[in-house]
C-alpha cells in the first residue's frame, strides 16, 4: 500500500507538469488568455504536490493522529503563495471564459484572499489554523466556478450562453468536484475523521492530500491535453477540410463568437466559412448563388474588419481567438 501511495504521488506530480507545460504551449500557439490562467492553476498544484510528497517522503513527515490535536502549518508563506496562486489562476480563468476579465476585478480577489489566508495562518490553534486556510480556499474555488455558472445561465448574450453551453460539464464535473472536497476537508480536518482510520499509511496518505480536489486536476489536465492535440490538427499546414469544418456545435459557437466579436454580418459569416473549408471564390459563388465579384467584395469587406490582408490570415485569427 506504501508503494502505491508513493507511486500516486509522482504520478500526480508528474500530470501536473505535464499539464502546466501543455497550457503554456497552447497559450503560445493560440495566444488565448485562458491558458494563461490554466498553465498558473497546475504549476501551484505542482508546487503543492511537491512540497507534500517532500514532507512524506524526505522530511519524515510525523503521521496525523486524528485523536490529538494537529502541529502548526508547515512552510506556511510556501503554502500561502500557493493557495493564492491557485485560487487567483482560477478566478483568471472563470472571468476569460465568461468573457468579464478586468484586472481591477482579478487583483481585488487575489488581494483579499492574501488577506483572508494570511489571517487564517496567524491562528495559534493548529487544528483551527488548518481548517480555516484549507476551507477558505475551498470556498473561494467554489465561488469562482458558481460565477461562471449563474453568468451562463443569466446572460442575454446568446454566443456567450452557447459558449459557456460548450464548457457546461466541466463546469458540473467541476462543482461536483469542489463540493467534495469540501466535504472531505469538513471531515477530516473539522471531525478528524475516526472512523476512516485503518493505518498509519492509509492515516499519512489521506491528511496530506484531498482526493477530490486531486480528481479536479487531473479532469482539467487530461482536457488540456486534450485540446492541445485539438488544436495541433487545427493548426496543421493545410486548412481543414469542409468535414472537419461541420464536426460539431463547438466550431459553431467559436464562429457566431468571431463574427460577433469582428461585426460580421451574416453573408460574410457564409463566406468566412467557406474560407475555413478552404473553398476558392468559384465554389463559394456557387454555393451561395452569389457571382465571384460579391464573393470577392465580401471577403474584402471582412479582410477590413478583421485587420487582416489575406485568408489565410483570416484563417489564422480564427484559429487564434
Amino acid at each position: 500500500m506504501e508503494a502505491a501511495f508513493y507511486l500516486y504521488g509522482i504520478l500526480f506530480i508528474l500530470i501536473c507538469m505535464i499539464a502546466c507545460c501543455v497550457s503554456a504551449c497552447i497559450w503560445l500557439v493560440t495566444r488565448q488568455k485562458l491558458w494563461v490562467g490554466m498553465a498558473g492553476y497546475h504549476f501551484f498544484y505542482l508546487i503543492e504536490a511537491a512540497l507534500i510528497f517532500f514532507e512524506e517522503y524526505i522530511g519524515n513527515k510525523p503521521i496525523w493522529i486524528f485523536a490529538g490535536e494537529n502541529p502548526q502549518l508547515t512552510y506556511p508563506f510556501i503554502k500561502l503563495i500557493v493557495s493564492v496562486g491557485i485560487v487567483s489562476s482560477v478566478w483568471y480563468m472563470i472571468q476569460q471564459l465568461t468573457s468579464r476579465y478586468a484586472y481591477r476585478r482579478w487583483l481585488i480577489v487575489t488581494v483579499g484572499t492574501c488577506l483572508a489566508e494570511a489571517i487564517s495562518l496567524a491562528i495559534s490553534d493548529g487544528d483551527l489554523q488548518q481548517f480555516a486556510f484549507y476551507i477558505l480556499r475551498d470556498l473561494l474555488i467554489l465561488g469562482c466556478v458558481l460565477y461562471a455558472v449563474v453568468i451562463h445561465r443569466a446572460t442575454k448574450e446568446q454566443s456567450l450562453a452557447d459558449y459557456l453551453g460548450a464548457y457546461r460539464g466541466v463546469l458540473g464535473i467541476s462543482t461536483a468536484l469542489m463540493l467534495l472536497t469540501l466535504l472531505q476537508d469538513v471531515v477530516t480536518m473539522g471531525f478528524k475523521m475516526p472512523l476512516l482510520y485503518i493505518g498509519s499509511v492509509w492515516a499519512q496518505f489521506i491528511s496530506g492530500r484531498n482526493i477530490a480536489e486531486n480528481a479536479a486536476v487531473i479532469v482539467l489536465a487530461v482536457l488540456t491535453v486534450r485540446h492541445a492535440i485539438e488544436v495541433l490538427v487545427l493548426r496543421f499546414k493545410e486548412p481543414p477540410n469542409a468535414e472537419m469544418a461541420q464536426q460539431g456545435s463547438v466550431l459553431e459557437v467559436r464562429l457566431a463568437r468571431f463574427c460577433e466579436h469582428h461585426d460580421i454580418s451574416i453573408r460574410e459569416r457564409d463566406i468566412v466559412q467557406g474560407m475555413l473549408e478552404g473553398k476558392s471564390n468559384r465554389q463559394m459563388a456557387g454555393d451561395l448563388f452569389i457571382s465571384e465579384g460579391t464573393v470577392k467584395a465580401h471577403a474584402h469587406s471582412i479582410y477590413k474588419k478583421c485587420g487582416v490582408s489575406s485568408r489565410k490570415e483570416v484563417q489564422q485569427l480564427f484559429w487564434s481567438e
